[in-house]
Formats: structure tokens, sequence, C-alpha cells
């Protein structure tokens, strides 16, 4: 059976053995439990071991051997011989390595000892390299073997692409490594020639002024690239297959640093302890190199895995498998020795491993025995097996003991023997106390090889433990089971005793020691963190309990006192109720009314209560402080300051009522601080023994009748036109003061013009006036003046002559009382319409009698001092009654008032006038019409004559009658027979002119 099987049953055997502890204490009713217990576990397990004497390990100092036995009792009469060997079979100390930077510094390279990479010492330096031309470095090239490895801390100042460094013959690369913001490239030629470069997508890992550690590890083909050390799962950040191994003749070979061969990929940042090492490092080695701290582990640390398989197997640490391979791979090498049979053998939770002691060369040094000590390290743990599985024949005695603390001695736990009177003890000695020790006799005959022992701390059979029924009702018992180291003696030997048994099978050989406890969490907890210096319970949250151990409550969870949670009840912590005001809290028995009981009574008492908060619950203000009536009792500010004001508190108390906080004020002092006082009263002083005087306010003359005033001042609240400090006087400009006017005064109502000023008498209301000014508000002028304006009041000056004798005039208009037709304000003037007749030292006023016919615009008004009417154009008179001479014909409809006669001048007699009603001219002889421009019957125009008409002079006998045309002078002939313009002849054809008949 190889040992990953053999792993693979112990794990097997240790899950039964949980799965038997689990039933057994089901019978015991743990398993049904309201507490939280974790799993059960080996917590022996790759803890610190020793053992007394300290070489008492094969192998040690020098390689060595001893005879193995099987379960067959012919193995012990012979000798199958078999080694010991506990050297490395690989490295067992950190590989040499060159630094690269050390020489060949370029001349614009600079060493700086103040940006260093975390962790530096004193006095490190880095090397800046600059954005300049051939600003590289070129140490000395070291010849590549099939596995090497580079590591370098690196702080880029730039993005884009930088060679770190290449090495080249002939110009040509052997290998060159580049790095960006994105990506990690590697090139490298094989015999076949330069191939494909390896790309690591490293986005995010390898930022700009940042430092980062990077280490290239090649082994042949293996390349892995590590980014500040390895990854969570102790595996590089990327792995690949090259393919093939690096091609390195190192003839003329030119190594730089910074820049590629080609002058191209300027490295512009630092660069710090830039290491080559000749081999493959493992990767504990990587991490060393980034950390300053090599990887423990718990057998023989110091032996390294082999460089073609670099990592330690995660589940079995004496196992090496390569970068890259699944954890579950059968490609794996031994880290340690195929023959090594270390002392930590004893507890690595591999059945497939075993601790071989050193030969015993006689018996008594097997009945001197060895003591192996377990160190549970990381706290006190509740064990309740103990299994021992042999290699070697069985001991014929041992010794269990333990310690509950590390400063504590060692306390006997179990005695195992074939007889048990070598202890000076009965076989099978009866239990009296749950925490009693008694002797276990081990059976007569145990096998040859491979026997177990299991130490059954509650139940060692045959004998009944005391309360092994009742666990978590024993204290001692929990006491019993608890261990912070373990110790156990082996003493002599079943078999090996007899002459003819080779002396090198007298040694002890344990495959496995199995501590199978849990932490002791109290019953709060489910699983436990043993990574931890100290392993830490979780916890679990309904518990309300805190520490390592989870044996104490949370500072606000003491309203009952702890209690581990048992099979029956989860006994968390019960929260004090301090309404968020305290940290912390504890128990009072004092104030419990149950104090036996866990789920009845409360005795937690708050502590130290923030927030101005007291009482037991810090339920209560403290002095000086209150808290409203339905306030929330959690608000940060529940409690308020009283901050009472002493001015007005009696005997200048400070202290307030706590709910609602009043002050304790004088007579007239209210509120909640006593700070004010009452309404109607005003300034609040210490040598008031009321505090406040009263207001006194009017009410007539404050807004709706208020009877307060003024804190400080005393000033009422007055209404809009009143003003005093009780409001009891009118404004200036206001009077008569009143309750129901809202403004309390109405205002004086003082003429601008008339009075002095807007002031008046606040009772009376008499404003003050102007000269020759009277009335309440100065808006009348006095008797004999009128025209209040902004001059004052202006003299009437009224006409002796045209006014009523003892008359006054119009105050305002400032007119005279006027006897008949006379008008104008002093009575000075005639009316409208009449015209002044001055009579001595007198005048009358006369009608004008304008002709309304001949006035313009028909105006009945006459100049009043000449009485002349305004008469049309062509009208005349005083009165515009006539018209003027040659018009006519006067009409209201005329705008002119008379029409023109237009007189024929030819017609009429020289120096006449046309009548002036008719229009009628006065005509010559000769001439008739209206305007003397026709000629007369009998009669024509004719320019020549002197009068402008001729006679017609027609023909007695040949014309119709005497009447010619008054044009032509052509009369009017009697036929057709007639002619002439006179209508003296007959026409051609005719004769014999009657002169009678005019035929």
């Amino acid at each position: 059976m190889n040992c990953w099987a053999l792993s693979l049953r112990c794990r097997f055997l240790f899950h039964a053995i949980e799965t038997l502890i689990l039933t057994y204490y089901s019978f015991f009713v743990l398993v049904s439990s309201q507490g939280h217990f974790p799993r059960l576990e080996n917590v022996g397990a790759f803890k610190n071991v020793s053992i007394v004497p300290t070489e008492a390990t094969c192998g040690l100092p020098d390689r060595s051997s001893f005879c193995h036995s099987s379960t067959a009792v012919e193995s012990i009469m012979s000798c199958i011989q078999r080694f010991c060997v506990q050297e490395c079979p690989y490295r067992s100390s950190p590989s040499s390595y060159k630094l690269l930077l050390s020489e060949g510094l370029g001349t614009c390279i600079t060493e700086d000892k103040r940006d260093l990479y975390p962790g530096s010492f004193s006095n490190a330096s880095s090397f800046i390299f600059h954005n300049h031309k051939d600003c590289f470095s070129t140490p000395r090239s070291p010849r590549l073997a099939a596995s090497f490895t580079l590591t370098v801390w690196l702080k880029p100042e730039q993005e884009g692409v930088m060679c770190v460094i290449e090495k080249a013959i002939d110009g040509q690369t052997v290998f060159k490594l580049t790095i960006s913001e994105k990506e990690t490239m590697f090139y490298y030629r094989t015999v076949n020639g330069l191939q494909p470069p390896i790309k690591v997508m490293t986005l995010g890992r390898i930022l700009v002024k940042k430092w980062i550690h990077l280490s290239v590890q090649v082994h042949h083909s293996r390349i892995s690239f590590f980014l500040n050390g390895w990854e969570d799962d102790n595996t590089p950040f990327d792995s690949r297959i090259l393919v093939g191994t690096i091609a390195d003749t190192d003839a003329d070979a030119t190594l730089q640093i910074g820049q590629s061969v080609t002058g191209l990929e300027q490295f512009v940042g630092r660069m710090q302890d830039f290491r080559f090492y000749p081999v493959a490092l493992t990767n504990r080695d990587i991490l060393e190199v980034f950390s300053g701290k090599f990887p423990h582990l718990h057998t023989q640390s110091e032996c390294r895995c082999p460089g073609s398989h670099p990592r330690v197997h995660p589940l079995i640490q004496r196992y090496c498998i390569p970068n890259g391979a699944e954890d579950t791979t059968n490609d794996r090498v031994l880290r340690l020795d195929a023959e090594a049979h270390p002392l930590y053998y004893i507890n690595d939770d591999d059945i497939g491993t075993t601790w071989i002691s050193s030969v015993f060369a006689n018996t008594a040094g097997l009945d001197h025995g060895v003591s192996i000590t377990i160190d549970l390290q990381n706290g006190q743990y509740q064990v309740f097996y103990i299994i021992l599985q042999f290699f070697s024949p069985h001991p014929e005695a041992i010794i269990i003991e333990r310690k509950k603390r590390d400063d504590l001695n060692w306390e006997d736990w179990q005695y195992f023997a074939k007889d048990c009177s070598i202890f000076g003890m009965d076989n099978n000695g009866s239990l009296e106390k749950p925490d009693s020790v008694n002797c276990l006799q081990l059976p007569s005959f145990t096998p040859y090889s491979r026997g177990n022992l299991t130490f059954s701390v509650l139940t060692p059979e045959p004998n009944h433990r005391p309360g092994y029924n009742d666990f978590y009702n024993s204290p001692s018992l929990q006491e019993f089971v608890k261990a912070a180291q373990v110790r156990i003696h082996l003493r002599g030997q079943y078999h090996t005793n007899e002459s003819l048994v080779n002396f090198r099978h007298r040694y002890y050989g344990v495959n496995e020691v199995t501590v199978s406890g849990r932490c002791n969490c109290h019953g709060h907890a489910d699983n436990c963190d043993t990574t931890m210096e100290l392993y830490r319970c979780l916890c679990i949250k309904e518990s309300y309990t805190e520490g390592n151990n989870c044996d104490r409550c949370l500072p606000l969870y003491n309203d009952k006192p702890f209690r581990p949670g048992d099979q029956v009840h989860a006994h968390n912590c019960k929260p004090c109720q301090c309404y968020s005001h305290a940290v912390s809290c504890h128990y009072d028995l004092a104030m419990d009314p149950f104090p036996q009981e866990h789920y009845r009574g409360s005795g937690g008492v708050c502590d130290n209560c923030e927030h101005n908060t007291a009482g037991r619950n810090c339920e209560l203000c403290k002095d000086f402080h209150y808290r409203q009536a339905g306030a929330d009792l959690a608000a940060v500010d529940v409690c308020k300051p009283c901050d009472c004001y002493a001015t007005g508190t009696k005997n200048k108390s400070l202290l307030c009522d706590s709910i609602g906080g009043q002050c304790n004020c004088k007579r007239h002092v209210s509120g909640r601080q006593c700070n004010q006082c009452q309404e109607g009263f005003y300034n609040l002083q210490q040598s008031n023994p009321d505090g406040c005087s009263p207001c006194n306010c009017n009410t007539s003359g404050t807004v709706n009748g208020d009877i307060t005033c003024h804190q400080n001042s005393g000033q009422c609240k007055c209404k809009a036109n009143v003003i005093g400090l009780r409001c009891d006087s009118c404004n200036f400009g206001f009077k008569a003061l009143g309750y129901s006017n809202e403004d309390g005064c109405e205002p004086c109502w003082c003429n601008s013009h008339g009075s002095v000023n807007q002031f008046c008498n606040p009772l009376s209301g008499q404003c003050n006036c102007k000269e020759r000014v009277k009335g309440l508000h100065c808006d009348t002028c006095m008797d004999n003046f009128y025209g209040l304006d902004i001059t004052g009041c202006k003299a009437c000056e009224c006409s002796i002559e045209g006014s009523y004798s003892g008359t006054v005039c119009d105050a305002k208009t400032g007119q005279c009382a006027c006897k008949p037709n006379i008008g104008g304000r002093r009575c000075d003037e005639c009316l409208d319409g009449y015209r002044k007749i001055q009579d001595k030292h007198s005048f009358v006023c006369l009608l004008c009698n304008c002709d309304k016919a001949g006035t313009v615009n028909g105006s009945l008004l006459c100049d009043k001092s000449t009485g002349q009417c305004p008469c049309k154009a062509g009208v005349t008179g005083l009165q515009c009654s006539q018209c003027k001479p040659h018009t006519y014909d006067l009409s209201l409809n005329n705008l002119l008032g008379c029409q023109r006669c237009d007189c024929d001048a030819g017609g009429t007699l020289a120096g006449t006038v046309c009548d002036h009603v008719s229009g009628q001219c006065v005509c010559l002889p000769q001439r008739q019409g209206r305007r003397c421009n026709e000629c007369k019957p009998g009669f024509y125009f004719s320019p020549s004559s002197v009068t402008g008409c001729l006679p017609c002079l027609c023909h007695v006998a040949g014309s119709v009658n005497q009447v010619c045309d008054k044009l032509t002078g052509q009369c009017i002939c009697q036929d057709a027979s007639v002619t002439g313009q006179t209508c003296e002849r007959c026409k051609e054809l005719y004769f014999g002119f009657d002169s009678v008949t005019g035929r």
C-alpha cells in the first residue's frame, strides 16, 4: 500500500473515530445540545513535537539501521535491515547568486539611496535608468545552463515596452525580457533558432511608479513568472512550456540591462537587487528572495525541492510537484529522503510516514524509554481521544500527561501498563472522582507490530468516569479534558526482551499520534480558526460572546453572567438595555430577582452612561439635564442640558425637571429655562424677587390688545400709528388713540399747504395753521382770503363797485359776490355778453346785443370795454348787424356773414352801393338784374357801346317782337322768308316785304 493510500486510510480512521465520538456523545445527550461546538479534529497535527532524549531518533547524528518487523511472530526472530537517513536529498540552504548591477554601470545610470523597494536595508541602493541614449548596464555575461533564475525589483517611471535584460551573441538574441503596463515578454533562442516569444498578460500587476518584484524561473523547457513572490496557492503568476532549452554558447556574448542590443526599448525607472541564480530556485526560495522569510514546513523545513519540481505538494508536504501541474498529479518526487524517519512524521497527519526512534542497545534503555511532547501551540483545547498507531512492537507501559496551560505544571492524565504495579497502582483501578487518574491494564499479548492504543478521556474502559454522562454539568470533568501540551512516555516493549531477538528490533516506531479534540469555545461556536498564533473561536452571532474562546459576553451583553452552552440550552449572553448610551455593562447579583436562572430576571447595569444619561439602564438623565416626554430613549441627544438661567430661577437654582426640563422660575418669569419674562412683564433682573417688572401696556395702542412687551426694553407692541414705551401716545402726525382703530390712531390729515407741519394735537387733532389759514386740518382760508396752496392763502381784493357790500369771497376760488351783470373773481368786470359803461366813480354793465348772424361762430359776446361784437369778415357795426358796403344778405350760415353784391361795373351807376338786404345794384338805364349785368329787353350786349347795350332795333314788320338775342342782337323773325339781324329783309326768292305783316 503506498503512502497516499495510507494517508486516506488514516483520514477514514479519523472520520470513523469522530463518528464514534458523536455517537457516544449522543448517548450523553451531547449531540442534541442547543449549544454550538466545533467539530472534532486532530488538534495535534503539524504542531511542534520534541523528544527526550533529544537524539532518540534514528539517523541522528549519522545514518543508522534497524530491523523491520511485521505482524508475524517469526519476523521478530530475524532481521530485515532498514536504514534511517535524515539528510536532505536536494539543497538544504539558499543558492548562491550574482548581483548583476554591481558592475558595468553606464555613465547615465544614477545610484539612489532614497527611493528603495519596501523593506530595503538602510545601506541599500537603487539604480535610476534615464531616458537617454545608451543608458544601460553591461555586466559580465554568465553562461546559461539548462536551469537558472532571474530576480529583480523594478519601478518603471513611464508606460510602454521596456527592456529589462537581453543576452546576445553577435547581435543575435539568446534571451530577452521586456515589460510593459500590459504584458511581460520573454524572447529566447534554441538550437533551432529564435522562437516565438512567451507573452504573459500582466495588466494591472505591473504599474507605473510602483515597485514590483519580478522573478523568472527556468528549468529546461519550463518557464515560470512570479510577481511579488507567489500567488495565494503557492504557485507562480504564470507557467509555460518552452519549445526547447535555451541555447547559449557564451562565445563573445553581450549582456545588456536597461536597453535592447538594438538600442531600442529603453527602460526608464529604477532597478534594485538584480540577481542571477545559476539554478532554478524553488517557489519557497523565490518567496524568500521577495519577503526575506523562508516559508516553514512541518517536517525538515530546510529540505528544498529540486528545480524540476519546485513546488511543495499542497496536501502532502514530503512531496514536490512541477509548476503548472494539478494538485493531484502523479508527477511528484520526495522532498525528503525515502528512508527518512524524523520525529515530525509522528504528527504529520500522514499515516504513510513513520517516526523511528534510535535503537536501544540493551533492555535497560528500553525500560527508561522516551518522552514525546506535542505542543498544541495555539491555545488550550478540549481533548477527548488520543490515539497511538505503532509501527514497532507495543510498549509495555505508557504514561500520558498534560499541561492545561504552558505556564502550569504537568499533570498525570492516564497510565497504561502490562502490569500496573510498576506504577504502584491497581490494574483498572476505580475512578472516585471525575478527574481521578487510574492505570488501565494492557492486554497480555499485542501484535508484533502495527498495534494501536486509544485513550478515551471520558470513558477509560472498563471503568466509567464519574459524570461521563453529564459532561456539561460536571465542571471538574470539563477541566479534566483541557490541554495545551500532551506528553507521552513510552517504556519497555513487548516481545523484544528475549535473548534471541536481535537488539536492532528494540526501538519505538510510531506511524501517527492523533490528538482528537476541539477548540474550547464554551458552546458558542461552530467553527474555530486554528491558523492563528492563538486559535480563535468564530463565535456565532446570536451567542453575543467574544474572546478567542468565546469565554466572555460582549460588553453590552452582561444582563446575566456568562454561561457556557450545553446540550440543552445555548445560554447565549443576554443584552443589557442601555438605549445605545453605553459601550459596556456588568452583572450585579443584587439587581437580579432570579439570579439562579438564565432565562428569567435581569441583573445588567450599564457602565459609564454616555450622552448625559444615568441610571441602571441609562434611562435617566444626569443632574442638570432632562429629556422630553415621549422622546426616543435611544436617541444620542435624548438628554439635553437644563441650561437654567440663574437670574430667572428661585435661589439661582440650575436644576430642572428630569422630564420636560422645566427650571424653577421666579413669580413673573417663564420659559423652560426661566430666561424670559411672563407675558405682560419685562426687564428680568437678579435683584428683582419676582424676576420681572410689569409692562403696563395701553391695550388701546397695542396690536390686538397685546399686554406683552420687549423682554429687555419693556417696549410694548404698538399699533402702526402709536408710539411710546407703553403704546399710550399717537405717533407724530396722528391723533385720537382708540382701541377699535386697527392702526391705533388716525392721521391728523393736516393740509400740507395750510399747516406749518404734519403734526397735530394728539387729543383734539388741531393742526398748526399758517397765517390766514384756519380749520382743524388747516385746510380753510380765513374770511377775505382764498385759494390755499403752497404759498398759503391770498387776499380776495373784491371790487367795491362790482360786489355787494358786506360779503366775502369764496374761500377756495376767491370769487367775490358780484352785482347783476358783473363778473370776474373780484367783480371788477362785466359778465360775458355785457359791456362796461363807466358812470363817474361806478360802472354799469349793459347787454352787448350782438347779432348772432353777424358774429363769428354766432357769438353773443362783445368787447367788455368797447362793446364791439366780433363781426364776421363781411359784417360791420357795433353789434355786427350790418353788412359792409358792396355786400348783402346777412346770414347765420354764411361764414363771411354777408355775400358780395358783385355789381357789374359796366351796368351799375358809378358811386352807388347795392342794397344790403337784397343786394340789388343801382343799374344804368339800359341795364337790369340784381347785379345790373343784363341788358333790358330790346337791348343786347355790345362791347362797343358805352353802356354795353345797344337797342335791338328789330324791324317791326319782319320780327315777332322787339326782343333780340342778348348776346348777338339777332331778332326773332316772323318766318323763314325773313332774314337779317333786325329781320329787315326778305330772303332770296322772296319779295314784296309787307311791313305790316312782315312777309
